[in-house]
């Protein structure tokens, strides 16, 4: 019953990740009645008007009476949490948590944003430059670290293994306000066990779509980790 669930879990991902972007989510904005760090989940109580329910996202650090705003994404019912030693009735699986109206302006720019052409998808890679960052840093200074293979040495917190081809690795270092304190690093062939150390390098891309509400500011691909 236990691995059924992995591998629902697993293909539902699957068809998140892969949907099309013309897809528009539900975006719900409630307040955090309660919230918990579990396993690599950041498990969160939400209240959204009359209706309470509990959401497991990307860890996160917005606490208890915080406004926050999520894209709706998977529905899972009678869900058990080995982490939290709870079975959830139901619960929304979500990618990213917003505070305030995040992620209704977030959905706003990723629609309004014009489709890059042909042409500028074989543009040519630009030169790499190595260099060792911290999160906060990625996120600053993301811009101008576009295209450059760069090194984020941190603490594996989640991975998600063989989605879309790909071994998807979050790192965090303590640095970085919510939102922006967990970098996302892609593998075809290598991976990371979470709780580790690691010195991460991969090349930076920016504003990646996966639709569905899957979009990242700025993630890192072709990585590969060393202790």
């Amino acid at each position: 019953m236990a691995r059924l669930r992995i591998v629902l879990i697993a293909l539902f991902t699957i068809i998140l990740l892969t949907a099309s972007q013309s897809y528009a989510s539900k975006i719900h904005k409630g307040i955090v009645l309660e919230t918990k760090d579990a396993g690599p989940y950041t498990y969160m109580h939400i209240e959204e008007g009359i209706r309470k329910f509990w959401i497991a996202a990307t860890p996160n650090k917005f606490e208890k009476g915080t406004t926050v705003s999520f894209a709706e994404q998977l529905w899972m019912y009678d869900f058990k949490s080995k982490a939290m030693d709870k079975v959830f009735k139901e619960i929304l699986f979500v990618a990213a948590v917003y505070e305030g109206d995040g992620a209704e302006k977030a959905a706003a720019s990723r629609r309004n944003r014009p489709k890059p052409s042909a042409k500028a998808a074989v543009k040519a890679p630009q030169q790499k430059a190595f260099g060792t960052y911290t999160v906060a840093n990625v996120f600053a200074k993301k811009d101008t670290l576009k295209g450059k293979s760069i090194k984020v040495k941190g603490k594996v917190v989640k991975v998600l293994a063989g989605i879309m081809g790909m071994n998807w690795i979050h790192i965090q270092d303590g640095t970085g306000a919510a939102g922006s304190n967990d970098i996302i690093f892609t593998s075809k062939t290598d991976t990371a066990t979470v709780g580790t150390t690691v010195t991460a390098q991969g090349t930076v891309i920016l504003d990646k779509d996966f639709g569905s509400g899957y979009f990242y500011a700025v993630m890192l691909e072709n990585s590969t980790f060393s202790k």
